[in-house]
């Protein structure tokens, strides 16, 4: 028990001593004395915390003002208490790592647990959900791995509403999308908008609020629709690329994926985010080099290409073999960004292990200064496994390599928008 003036000085000039304070979520650290109002207590850890160093020198320079130890009881129950800790308590003592970290989407988590834990699947989720309503109405776990075409993974609900449809906002745009069908990485966010600051030509906003920070996105979009950035998004997704660049930015995106789903909601979000005002978002649903053959024969010029899809997308350069410049502008060469996982040893392995993949795959080398080559890591996958985004200027050698053969790709009618009315075969994933 200590008075006020001396509580206000503890909180102020003492840290160590606020770190031996008793921390448990809704739980108070300071209680009033009821024979004294201007006194009041301060709840420690434990009696261990009193042996603290910091601790013992408070109470030793206050010995004479009136502070004094005494015990206090603080019920408790499963609300204060947080996912770990409870989890520690019911889950066996053979498993050392608690599961208690997860992936939002929308009212959505994603959690990916051990074989271990499986068995007690149901138990976790179930905390997860009773800590984190009503922000969270469901909880899934992946069961497999990413073995289809489209990049997306078998998955069980383990708590909650079997309720895969969700609202996601990001960089300033509103995506639906159902978590089961199509992509969604919520951890790439910070990549979405990297790229699209950069290939927008947009500063970053330096710590400025969403609102003034989306404001000034509006302002800029009249002068930035007059620049003509056209991209090429080739494995688009639901657009978290394609939506803001268009919406926010005022480019022309063509954005392509291969997944009907991922396409539903392309043009879902399109409307969302009224992309289709100004005309500015042209959509398609094909195989990523029929796209591109397709921009090609269509004379269509693009300063920059996306290839987001990091586990095969490199493979997807050797359509650039060969490639013809628009008739317009014969010496125009767009700027490609590629996402690819690169397992290594060093930083500079990794570099180059990268480099040598995107050659192989082009066909031709690659030139640091005279392509612009910039290389950047965007997140850790794994111990000594990075995702990166390799971004460079498309070499002129490409224009004299021989084509690649597109006939063993199913060949497609399409409508007049350009998009595909069949589903094409797709080369193997390796």
């Amino acid at each position: 028990m200590a008075p006020d003036p001396i509580l206000r000085s503890l909180s102020q000039n003492n840290l160590p001593i606020r770190h031996s304070n008793a921390s448990r979520p809704r739980t108070l650290n300071v209680y009033p004395v009821d024979e004294c109002q201007d006194s009041r207590k301060v709840l420690l850890s434990g009696t261990d915390a009193l042996e603290h160093p910091a601790v013992k020198a408070f109470l030793s320079s206050h010995s004479s003002d009136h502070v004094s130890i005494s015990s206090h009881e603080v019920p408790t129950s499963y609300e204060h208490y947080s996912v770990e800790k409870i989890l520690r308590m019911l889950l066996p003592s053979e498993i050392q790592e608690i599961p208690c970290a997860f992936e939002v989407a929308g009212h959505l988590a994603h959690v990916n647990l051990r074989e271990e834990c499986l068995p007690f699947r149901k138990i976790i989720g179930q905390v997860i959900l009773d800590k984190n309503q009503p922000r969270l109405q469901t909880v899934v776990n992946k069961i497999g791995n990413i073995e289809n075409e489209f990049r997306t993974f078998p998955m069980e609900v383990i708590a909650g509403e079997s309720n895969m449809e969700v609202e996601v906002k990001e960089t300033g745009c509103r995506f639906r999308l159902n978590f089961s069908q199509v992509y969604w990485n919520s951890r790439l966010q910070y990549e979405h908008r990297r790229l699209v600051e950069k290939i927008a030509g947009v500063n970053k906003s330096n710590g400025k609020s969403k609102n003034k920070q989306k404001k000034k996105w509006r302002q800029q979009r009249k002068n930035l629709s007059e620049s003509n950035i056209i991209v090429a998004d080739i494995m688009c997704g639901v657009g978290p690329f394609a939506i803001p660049l268009a919406s926010l930015h005022g480019v022309q995106v063509h954005a392509n994926d291969l997944n009907p789903q991922s396409f539903k909601y392309l043009l879902t979000n399109e409307k969302l985010n009224k992309c289709n005002a100004d005309d500015l978002l042209k959509t398609y649903n094909m195989d990523g080099r029929d796209f591109i053959r397709l921009l090609e024969k269509d004379n269509v010029i693009y300063h920059h290409a996306i290839m987001n899809l990091p586990a095969i997308a490199i493979e997807f350069l050797d359509v650039f073999r060969g490639w013809k410049p628009p008739s317009t502008d014969p010496t125009h060469m767009p700027t490609i960004h590629v996402h690819c996982f690169v397992k290594y040893v060093t930083l500079e392995d990794m570099e180059e292990t990268a480099l040598k993949r995107c050659e192989k795959a082009l066909g031709c080398s690659l030139n640091r200064v005279r392509d612009n080559v910039e290389i950047h890591v965007v997140r850790d996958v794994s111990p000594k496994k990075n995702m990166l985004c390799i971004s460079f200027r498309l070499p002129e050698e490409v224009k004299d390599l021989a084509r690649i053969s597109l006939s063993g790709i199913q060949e497609k009618d399409t409508d007049e928008s350009g998009c595909n009315v069949q589903n094409p075969k797709k080369p193997r994933l390796d």
